[in-house]
């Protein structure tokens, strides 16, 4: 099972659910942005069972994943 946060805003695209679990998914971090609906444009950073990973990362069972938006101001 992989567990996912949503931070921020990006709860939005998910029927507002700011933890949604995934019993199996095979790809990576970009595929899953993409098959939550997140614009990738609005995904900042993306932590993997505590530590920062790339998009390209591939997943693996029993991941602890939080999505963190963009941040801006100014």
């Amino acid at each position: 099972m992989i567990t996912i946060e949503l931070k921020g805003q990006l709860y939005w695209y998910v029927d507002k659910m700011k933890t949604v679990s995934i019993d199996h998914f095979e790809g990576n971090l970009k595929d899953l942005v993409i098959s939550l609906g997140l614009p990738e444009g609005e995904v900042g950073v993306v932590l993997v069972n505590q530590k920062k990973e790339p998009l390209s990362y591939s997943l693996k069972a029993n991941d602890h994943i939080i999505i963190i938006p963009v941040v801006g101001g100014g």
